[in-house]
């Protein structure tokens, strides 16, 4: 019988990290007892569809709800995978600052393996951490629903937004405070240690690009009122903390119960889902070292290096023979592949993959309000961080989910819109930030709208409306 698939993501991903991403789901029954088996990747030559087996990704549902039912994982779940995240993260770190030149084929291969291996077993936390998310804040919105019924939206948005700031804001408060500086030498060397802090927040795979001083540079120059924007920040983090627990005693929960460790479980995670990015991001930048002594080993980039599987990789650094066909290979993979994985198939195809399924242009999209208020504007599909510089000063960013690499085009926008995600993803955290309408999770928005259209944004009803065309004169 053929698989039914799930749509989990859409990325910009390759086959490196989609394998990752696999085995780390493999990976993950050992010590939460779910996983998944069967997965599907297809890359049309822009974007990345990562696919999962719809029966295996109902039983993958109903084990996270089950594990939220046990209270002594609600309780230690948040603080033992940040550090495990740390740790595996911090480990691939340190082997990749090797100078490799100097290895032979053989010993950069088992380093290739080694850090590998790391990888897959970083994804099985990062994975949870991000997919237990809806299904905990289900069941925190029932709760708030029997205790304070009227405000019981109001407290989830509360619940759901970190208590402390994002590595995206704590970019954006470094570079406030530069631009305060009034002494032009002192600020450049700023600049400069903050383009090095900073550099990794767009590297989501290995072969993304980090941010350089350039980029920073036309940040800063876009900056109006430091002072005010920075003090809307400090004030929003301190509000946020002093709030939390006055709302917490509001509720009258059991101070012992399950109700209470999940919304707290909820809070942590609306931090730990943008720091365990963080982590990767860091993470990735470094493993450009090891990649691009491969890439450069192979006659290749580390864009097609990222296009290959492990054992291909493997294949080219035992055999030097095979590294030219490997360069063809991954260069035919540019233009799109499909793939089909399971703990013992794999099957990989070059070239574009079957299109997806397309909806008409609608009237109106409904999804989950993330951030309230309303707003007009022309839409701009960001499919991938590749779209990024298409927004224009008040746009609609719709993106298919948006990430700490997109805060700094978001700040221009009017509102967002996204396919997937809830009240705790990343676009509705950082539009409640920055103050704007946000309608998260309408699943198919970034196929029926249309870039160049106009649409209004309603936070809080959680609709997207498109207006008429206006006619020629």
């Amino acid at each position: 019988m053929a698989n039914v698939w799930h749509l989990l993501v859409t990325r910009r991903i390759g086959v490196q990290v989609a394998q990752q991403w696999n085995h780390a789901f493999w990976r993950m029954r050992k010590p939460f007892g779910i996983g998944i088996d069967d997965v599907r990747i297809d890359f049309d030559g822009r974007k990345t569809e990562y696919c999962v087996d719809a029966a295996q990704w109902r039983r993958f549902e109903k084990g996270m709800r089950e594990k939220l039912a046990d209270q002594a994982f609600v309780r230690t779940f948040a603080r033992d995978a940040k550090r495990f995240l740390e740790k595996k993260s911090g480990r691939i770190q340190c082997a990749c600052r090797d100078d490799f030149s100097g290895l032979s084929d053989s010993a950069l291969h088992q380093r290739f393996l080694d850090v590998s291996a790391m990888a897959d077993e970083y994804y099985t936390r990062m994975w949870l951490v991000f997919l237990i998310n809806e299904p905990l804040a289900e069941s925190v919105a029932e709760s708030l629903r029997k205790a304070i019924p009227d405000l019981a939206d109001e407290l989830l948005l509360e619940f759901s937004s970190p208590l402390a700031p994002n590595d995206a804001i704590r970019e954006r408060q470094s570079l406030l405070r530069i631009a305060s500086e009034t002494d032009a030498r002192r600020r450049r060397t700023r600049l400069e240690n903050h383009a090095r802090c900073f550099a990794h927040i767009p590297v989501f795979d290995f072969n993304h690009e980090p941010y350089d001083f350039e980029h920073f540079g036309k940040e800063l120059a876009r900056i109006r009122k430091p002072q005010n924007e920075l003090r809307r920040l400090q004030r929003l983090f301190l509000q946020r903390r002093r709030k939390f627990p006055r709302l917490i005693s509001k509720l009258g929960l059991p101070k012992n119960g399950l109700e209470l460790a999940q919304i707290c479980m909820l809070s942590d995670l609306a931090y730990l889902r943008d720091y365990r990015d963080t982590l990767r991001q860091k993470m990735n930048l470094a493993l450009r070292n090891l990649y691009g002594e491969i890439a450069r080993r192979a006659g290749m980039s580390i864009a097609d290096v990222s296009l290959l599987t492990c054992n291909e990789i493997s294949l080219l650094l035992k055999d030097s023979g095979s590294r030219p066909g490997m360069r063809q290979t991954a260069k035919a993979r540019q233009s799109g592949f499909s793939m089909l994985e399971t703990p013992t198939r794999l099957q990989l195809t070059t070239g574009l993959p079957e299109s997806g399924v397309h909806g008409a242009a609608a009237k109106l999209l409904r999804g989950i309000s993330a951030s309230p208020g309303t707003a007009v504007g022309t839409v701009r599909i960001v499919l991938t961080n590749q779209d990024l510089p298409k927004i224009r000063a008040g746009d609609v960013m719709v993106a298919t989910m948006t990430r700490q690499d997109f805060v700094p085009y978001i700040r221009r926008c009017a509102a967002l819109v996204t396919d997937e995600g809830g009240v705790t993803c990343h676009a509705a955290i950082i539009a409640r930030e920055l103050v704007i309408p946000c309608v998260v999770g309408t699943h198919s928005a970034t196929q029926v709208l249309q870039s160049g259209r106009k649409i209004r944004v309603d936070g809080l009803r959680g609709t997207v409306s498109l207006l008429p065309s206006r006619k020629s004169p």
